[in-house]
């Protein structure tokens, strides 16, 4: 027989404790959902959207090592740390709780401020317009823009969304980013005859889980190259470092596995092998032709291996998705069809320092070069030459680099 349960009423302070203690007992969903008479979608969302979360200092003699990364146990039910068995030695920084006080008052506040129409005075409204317009020249977005000027924005991001599609600010939704056209996809030969030769089988995605799989405290990193336009011979080689969404970019004279190994032993150089194998334990790359040789990658000149190399399946770039979402911001500065080769080393590393100074929704409005110095520890981007840029002045337009 199907459960039923009441509808149309809001969840009160008691409800809200109930599903506390719930969580505290360590009951399903469903039981706490028969406790308050809600349908457990219901419990669940308010679990998610009320749940307040913040960075711990880990014990570092727990015999854990800390982990940047979110406890499988905050992506599902019961998705906070709330009745959790492990937490006083839990070694991951990010810890979710649920308060019923604090969800019964932010609930009340959004209820509250959904009923009042907007009292922004004309001079609030000139500023914010201003400070809005400035940053969407720079390539900022909207979350960006609020997160480094929230002084200047008495007002959430959705509101800024609002005001621009009621046409109070000068703004045009055309002006965002996300309003472009969409492209037809291309279309790939799937069944195009694949050479697999023994570097290959060793070290395929198969091998990548089952590797990851055994060192689960590893941070995997992300290889790839951006090309440049058809009259170029240059290319950008691009590693991301997935836990940080940092990425760094490094000039090759040209598309070959001699010169992603003449990166490489630069790396090596400024680091050190130790700071090398720190920094870089697992890359996980396509097939093209500049990593073909991952021989001359996971080993120095002196035959002492650094790193795991391991290839993706071909025409299955999702696999590294993470670099391949973080090229979109490269591609704000560099646009499709930019020919790279009259760009520097001094260049590209101001595109870096640009990309890595950008404030991340996924990081709770942190930099990846913030990430990137707490996970692996603070100068070794000071070896690189990477340096932090405030990101009020970040710019992601090709300006940043043509100077216009």
């Amino acid at each position: 027989m199907k459960r039923r349960y009441l509808g149309g009423t809001h969840l009160s302070l008691d409800e809200r404790k109930k599903i506390l203690w719930g969580l505290l007992g360590r009951l399903t969903l469903k039981e706490i959902a028969a406790e308050v008479q809600k349908d457990p979608t219901t419990v669940s969302k308010e679990i998610f959207k009320r749940r307040t979360s913040k960075r711990v200092k880990t014990n570092p003699f727990n015999g854990r090592k800390a982990d940047e990364g979110q406890c499988p146990r905050l992506r599902r039910f019961p998705m906070v740390c709330d009745g959790c068995e492990r937490l006083t030695s839990c070694g991951y920084m990010w810890r979710c709780f649920y308060d019923p006080n604090e969800a019964m008052g932010s609930y009340q506040g959004l209820t509250t401020a959904s009923r009042k129409g907007s009292k922004l005075s004309i001079e609030e409204l000139k500023r914010i317009d201003e400070t809005v317009a400035g940053g969407l020249r720079k390539g900022q977005s909207l979350y960006v823009i609020w997160l480094s000027n929230q002084g200047s924005i008495p007002v959430t991001p959705r509101t800024l969304y609002n005001l621009i599609r009621r046409g109070e600010l000068s703004v045009k939704p055309i002006d965002l980013r996300n309003m472009v056209k969409m492209k037809a996809r291309g279309k790939y030969d799937y069944d195009k005859k694949e050479v697999k030769t023994s570097d290959v089988v060793e070290r395929n995605i198969t091998k990548y889980f089952a590797y990851m799989k055994a060192h689960p405290f590893v941070y995997p990193v992300q290889m790839d190259t951006v090309e440049s336009g058809r009259a170029g011979s240059k290319c950008f080689l691009t590693i991301h470092f997935v836990a940080a969404h940092f990425m760094m970019v490094f000039l090759l004279d040209e598309k070959s596995a001699g010169e992603v190994s003449r990166v490489f032993g630069m790396l090596e150089d400024k680091l050190g092998m130790d700071g090398f194998k720190k920094i870089f334990p697992v890359i996980l790359t396509d097939r093209g032709v500049e990593f073909s040789k991952p021989q001359g990658l996971e080993f120095d000149a002196n035959g002492e291996q650094r790193c795991k190399v391991f290839y993706c399946d071909a025409y299955v770039s999702n696999q590294k998705g993470a670099i391949e979402s973080n090229h979109r911001l490269l591609r704000y500065i560099v646009p499709k069809g930019t020919i790279i080769d009259p760009y520097t080393e001094k260049e590209v590393r101001k595109i870096v320092c640009a990309i890595a100074s950008y404030p991340r929704r996924e990081l709770d409005g942190e930099t990846p070069f913030r990430a990137f110095e707490e996970i692996y520890g603070e100068g070794i981007l000071e070896k690189l030459g990477i340096e932090k840029v405030d990101s009020r002045t970040v710019n992601l337009t090709p300006s940043l680099v043509l100077g216009k």
